[in-house]
């Protein structure tokens, strides 16, 4: 830790908020969660959430820790009965040039951003609960702040 960390430390001591967005940021290595979400001309709702972290940088790597998802119900459903087609989460781990470009990037913008080699699939599930996206979000990715700050902005009235 270098003087700033200390000085930042001291000065927000018993700050709750801004000790969880140091850990998230300077102990995890969390840089920052990319979303975006989509309606089809058929209505169908796709999401994608990646959450860029450099607690690899020490290998040369930047792992993205990724959740996908689709539904057919329509805008104005009741978020307690709508149900997800599938949810899946995957890891993504960008090396060399590639991490760099992926950082240039964010999925807000709606462009295809550069693929991830390896990318592994972990989980799979189909015909879930729509509201089991905010458990399986605090679960899967490493920031509860930015995390946080995702559901309270896109799940205010939830």
């Amino acid at each position: 830790m270098d003087d700033y960390d200390d000085e930042y430390l001291r000065v927000n001591k018993g700050d709750y908020l801004a000790e969880q967005k140091y850990n998230d940021r300077y102990l995890k290595k969390v840089k920052r969660l990319d979303v975006i979400a989509k309606r089809s001309n058929d209505g169908n709702l796709s999401m994608m959430l990646e959450e860029l972290s450099y607690e690899m940088e020490d290998h040369g790597l930047l792992i993205g820790r990724c959740i996908h998802l689709d539904t057919d119900y329509i805008i104005g459903s009741n978020f307690e009965e709508t149900k997800l087609n599938h949810l899946d989460c995957a890891i993504n781990i960008y090396s060399g040039d590639n991490i760099v470009k992926r950082m240039d990037e964010n999925l807000a913008h709606g462009e295809k951003v550069t693929k991830a080699n390896p990318r592994i699939h972990l989980i799979r599930i189909n015909d879930i609960p729509f509201k089991e996206l905010l458990n399986i979000a605090f679960l899967f990715f490493k920031s509860i702040t930015l995390t946080r700050e995702w559901v309270d902005s896109q799940f205010k009235h939830k």
